[in-house]
């Protein structure tokens, strides 16, 4: 839990997004009733076993207080999850179970490096919705294998980002595939022995 994750503004374009829809959509279309049933999971480790990171609590305490700010209705699709930490399998298992029953992955980081997440997702012909963070522009291709939002902190860009992701199926099914290929072909081990192979060719 870390504020530079960019949780709390996710949390606030997801609510923004549902009250557009209730407030502008059309009941009776399917566009209406995806993001009607669509459903917020905020994953994290439970600072309870992450003694070096005494910050975590508090910003999930924060996380928390937003969550209770929101209509008790809205709240009933929203999720914020503390993953188990002392085995690593059971929690490496439950983030397994969540990106793959996710119809896109979010990582909305303020910064963030390399960012494991994106290729996990990928990995798994998942869509991915990032931000501009420069570890995350170099994995995911805009409009390709999932959508970049530039501004993480800009909560109407963000919440539409959101809608239109999840108001295009086969756009999601297509990135999906390409982000699978994408992770084969530049962030596997063997992409690596290519490239290690190409700079001992260009120095012999």
């Amino acid at each position: 839990w870390d504020r530079l994750k960019g949780f709390k503004e996710l949390m606030q374009a997801f609510v923004k997004m549902k009250q557009d829809n209730l407030a502008n959509g059309d009941p009776d279309s399917l566009e209406y009733k995806r993001i009607e049933m669509t459903l917020l999971v905020l994953g994290g480790p439970d600072p309870a076993y992450v003694s070096d990171d005494p910050e975590g609590d508090i910003v999930l305490q924060e996380l928390v207080a937003e969550y209770q700010s929101i209509d008790p209705a809205m709240q009933n699709d929203i999720a914020i999850l503390l993953l188990p930490m002392e085995n690593a399998k059971e929690n490496a298992l439950i983030v397994n179970a969540l990106q793959r029953a996710s119809s896109i992955i979010v990582q909305n980081s303020i910064q963030e490096g390399f960012g494991l997440t994106a290729t996990e997702g990928m990995w798994k012909k998942k869509p991915m919705l990032v931000s501009g963070a420069a570890g995350l522009k170099f994995q995911v291709e805009h409009m390709h294998t999932g959508e970049i939002n530039e501004d993480p902190t800009d909560i109407p860009q963000l919440a539409a980002t959101l809608h239109d992701m999840l108001s295009n199926p086969k756009e999601r099914d297509k990135w999906g595939f390409n982000g699978q290929l994408r992770v084969i072909q530049n962030f596997t081990l063997f992409s690596q022995l290519f490239s290690w192979l190409k700079v001992l060719k260009m120095n012999t």
